[in-house]
């Protein structure tokens, strides 16, 4: 993997770096955005946070690292045309960390997973975005588009729809796992990193490492999860060797650009 890695930044220094997007934040979730936005940036991508007029002094106020771009609001709807002006040029999209299940930014999520699909652009799915899923037809998914569900939220997709074959989900838990569209495993991944304490937060830093990976290993979908997954692993873990139950998500930042 170190390998790949060290393939990856030669790519962005030589070629490309990341466009990335994290869309999410709201006045009572502020901090998954944050984390989501901070790994990808420490990971060398230009990024972007799409979040609520009412959270954005409060993201801004936790890093200089990437923009902010507050048009999410209670009163009114991010329509698909829209995001596709605000959303081109992007290379990959994360969706739903900090959102909230307020209808309106359920509405404008679903609208930017349409507008990813329409663009052709790498599309993450995380946390309250996926409860939205299931009003919308499976058949609108046409790019490489990425789920990542906890256990509770891996058995709630089942039970509502399945997914065409450009769809593949990373079952966070115990131990990581990739499944296609129709809920097969395909592998799971194992690690030599553990840590007793999970803390809020670490989710997050999952999407910012599949947010700047997934422009460069577009052509091995499991490895991209296998790699995202194991380096988030690899940050907890050694993070929770210093800080023990003190670790908390800000405490997992410091710890990314020492590993990779």
């Amino acid at each position: 993997m170190q390998e790949a890695i060290e393939g990856y930044f030669s790519h962005i220094k030589e070629v490309e770096r990341p466009k990335c997007a994290v869309i999410g934040g709201c006045e009572l979730y502020t901090g998954a955005p944050h984390f989501a936005a901070q790994t990808a940036a420490l990971l060398g991508a230009d990024v972007a946070v799409f979040c609520s007029k009412g959270s954005a002094r409060s993201i801004r106020s936790y890093s200089l690292d990437y923009t902010i771009k507050p048009i999410l609001g209670m009163d009114s709807i991010v329509e698909t045309d829209t995001w596709q002006e605000e959303l081109n040029g992007f290379t990959s999209v994360l969706i739903g960390c900090g959102l909230s299940r307020e209808n309106s930014y359920f509405q404008s999520a679903l609208n930017a997973i349409v507008a990813c699909q329409n663009l052709k652009i790498c599309c993450i799915v995380d946390a309250d975005a996926l409860y939205a899923l299931d009003m919308l037809d499976s058949d609108i998914f046409v790019t490489n588009t990425i789920l990542t569900p906890n256990h509770r939220e891996f058995d709630m997709l089942i039970e509502k729809q399945k997914f065409p074959s450009c769809v593949t989900l990373l079952r966070k838990g115990r131990v990581d796992a990739a499944y296609n569209g129709e809920f097969d495993l395909i592998r799971e991944f194992a690690t030599e990193y553990r840590s007793p304490r999970r803390c809020g937060g670490q989710g997050d830093v999952l999407g910012g490492f599949l947010l700047a990976f997934s422009t460069y290993f577009t052509n091995d979908v499991v490895f991209l999860l296998e790699i995202a997954a194991n380096y988030t692993r690899k940050a907890v873990c050694n993070a929770f060797r210093q800080n023990r139950r003190k670790l908390t998500g800000m405490k997992i930042l410091e710890f990314i650009q020492t590993i990779v």
